[in-house]
């Protein structure tokens, strides 16, 4: 995924929204998550409004509300169901920016470059 991430990097695509640091850190630990351009909606929205959600409750929980309360709980899942539409929209108004290809012509161009530089290490050394 980290070469995918690459293919973004070289078609222009800035590096901390190719490869965020969380996301580098997944793929350094052997996760295999695509790219945050190139995440599934419904999976990336569900993940992102339960990590916002739970994070904003607890930090509004331990700064500002005196107790949890249904209310609390509700507006914890709304603040990160609205900060995940948010990302979703940022994230498929940036790829129509960058206008990048397809998933799958991403993988083969990184497929292609991992070969090219495997077999290019090799003929270089052949012909010293």
């Amino acid at each position: 995924m980290a070469d995918c991430a690459q293919v973004l990097v070289d078609l222009g695509v800035p590096e901390r929204v190719a490869r965020p640091l969380i996301y580098r850190g997944m793929w350094k630990i052997g996760l295999r998550v695509r790219p945050p351009l190139y995440s599934e909606p419904v999976s990336s929205i569900i993940l992102t409004a339960l990590v916002l959600g739970f994070s904003w409750g607890a930090l509004m929980r331990y700064s500002t509300w005196d107790s949890l309360t249904t209310d609390s709980i509700f507006a914890s899942l709304f603040f990160g169901f609205a900060m995940a539409l948010f990302f979703r929209w940022q994230f498929n108004r940036q790829r129509r920016e960058y206008s990048l290809p397809s998933w799958q012509s991403v993988i083969e161009r990184a497929k292609n470059k991992k070969e090219g530089e495997q077999g290019g290490d090799g003929d270089a050394e052949e012909a010293v």
